[in-house]
């Protein structure tokens, strides 16, 4: 008895399946929506390094305990969110020229326990603008 095998197939010279293409998210640029997010006792910025501009900073809480925002660069502090319940949000609009900015949680000692994250504003940009606010809950 025989027995037959037919093959099928191409003749690809393909050396197996490609790897599904990755793309980066693109790097934030002004107008453009940042995201931090508090926690106990923990800050997590949606983006570390930005260019100069005006951004809306859309703060949300989630931790257990009350929390707030706050901006502060080379002139001082130039924007602040109200305080911010667990599970709760806020927005705060805010333009930043080049320069290092310390994003930290100003309630009780919170910053002294973490909350103290550090923003790289990249190139040119005229001066600050102090916070727009809402949504807050406090």
């Amino acid at each position: 008895m025989a027995l037959t095998v037919a093959a099928c197939g191409s003749s690809s010279t393909a050396a197996g399946p490609s790897a599904p293409a990755t793309t980066a998210a693109p790097a934030p640029v002004p107008g453009d929506t940042l995201t931090a997010t508090l926690s106990d006792f923990h800050i997590a910025l949606s983006s570390r390094s930005v260019p100069a501009g005006t951004y809306t900073i859309k703060v949300s809480n989630a931790g257990n305990t009350l929390h707030a925002l706050d901006v502060a660069g080379p002139g001082g502090t130039v924007a602040a969110s109200p305080s911010v319940l667990p599970g709760q949000s806020t927005t705060v609009s805010v333009t930043l020229p080049a320069g290092s900015y310390h994003l930290y949680c100003p309630i009780a000692n919170h910053r002294a326990m973490g909350m103290d994250v550090v923003l790289t504003v990249q190139g040119g940009g005229g001066g600050s603008t102090v916070t727009t606010v809402a949504g807050s809950s406090y």
